[in-house]
């Protein structure tokens, strides 16, 4: 953004010195007046400051990037220095690996808990048929 505000600023500067000379033709681009004219120098010399000033702050921004380039590499090179941050995403992944398999195998048992005393439900519900039919052949 910056750059694109410093070559605008400078091209309408050289433009605006070009058509304030006495012998350029303003008719074919630089509009329908005669002869030089003063506020286009005042433009020219106008735009002309604006330029060096954005392109100052360019420069003061590029000394201000390379410092904050120059932090975020030292902090990752102060991460990748520590053991500690280096292990803990592994560690933290195989913690929660295993406590997910214990939650599962939990919830698996508990959900086969019907299944495991099915045998146990039939038979006792055979007993109580048998019973059913015990009462059945007694006469009343």
């Amino acid at each position: 953004g910056v750059l694109i505000v410093i070559t605008a600023s400078f091209a309408t500067s050289a433009y605006l010195f070009w058509c304030s000379r006495n012998d350029a033709q303003r008719t074919d681009l630089c509009g329908t007046s005669e002869g030089a004219s003063g506020q286009d120098q005042v433009a020219a010399w106008a735009m002309m400051v604006v330029g060096f000033v954005f392109l100052w702050m360019g420069c003061q921004m590029s000394a201000w990037m390379e410092t904050a380039v120059k932090c975020i590499s030292w902090s990752c090179k102060c991460i990748l220095a520590t053991p500690s941050l280096c292990l803990l995403p592994p560690i933290t992944l195989a913690l929660r690996g295993v406590s997910l398999w214990g939650f599962l195998y939990v919830a698996f048992m508990l959900a086969s808990r019907g299944i495991s005393k099915y045998d146990w439900a039939t038979q006792s519900s055979r007993s109580s048929y048998a019973s059913e039919a015990h009462w059945a052949d007694q006469a009343l």
